[in-house]
């Protein structure tokens, strides 16, 4: 199947799965996404798929999540089963390789959106973008936020760090569980000397 029809069915299929707010939010995420990867110099399609389908399965119930990924043979974290929607990414990047199995770069495009919400050591630069673009999308307001897509679109890896702990003291102050994927990725930065200098605090 062509590029553009693929973005066509997904996109026809989204409208059906998802309420008129997720839908926008989705719109905005790629609308960003785009902008960061030609900034970045990466390649638009595989961008555009994983911003489409990132949050695919986001307005599903929490009952529903839960049979999808025991139909589906997954194993559940006990984060998973304490908080169902977790699920949502992982199931998308599911669905997206077995609906579309012939996709270039399908392995990265999947990563992207299994870990959009708590980030990753991501291999590619797609991940990175997605996690990126679902927080400051246009439709996101919040204090701080002109700030961070001003250094989106100079510094990549700086925005991904910052959005990163953001969202740990955030799920600190609301008293959250904190994610492994973005723990273990806060250390990886902080480890391998990628910290953020002070002119991007």
């Amino acid at each position: 199947m062509k590029s553009d029809m693929i973005v066509e069915e997904i996109t026809k299929r989204l409208k059906n799965q998802l309420n008129p707010k997720r839908l926008q939010h989705t719109m905005g995420v790629l609308d960003y996404s785009v902008l960061l990867a030609d900034k970045h110099n990466e390649d638009q399609f595989p961008v555009i798929i994983a911003a489409l389908y990132h949050d695919a399965f986001r307005n599903h119930k929490r009952d529903e999540l839960l049979v999808l990924a025991n139909k589906n043979q997954m194993q559940l974290s006990d984060q998973e089963l304490n908080n169902p929607l977790l699920l949502h990414g992982r199931l998308a990047a599911y669905d997206l390789k077995r609906r579309y199995p012939e996709l270039s770069r399908l392995d990265e495009i999947a990563e992207a959106i299994h870990y959009h919400t708590s980030g990753y050591q991501f291999v590619s630069k797609i991940g990175k973008i997605i996690f990126v673009a679902d927080s400051l999308e246009k439709n996101r307001i919040y204090p701080g936020i002109d700030k961070l897509r001003k250094l989106s679109m100079n510094d990549l890896d700086a925005a991904f760090f910052m959005i990163l702990k953001g969202k740990i003291e955030f799920a600190l102050q609301k008293g959250h569980l904190l994610l492994k994927e973005t723990i273990s990725t806060y250390n990886h930065i902080l480890i391998n000397g990628e910290t953020i200098n002070d002119k991007h605090s």
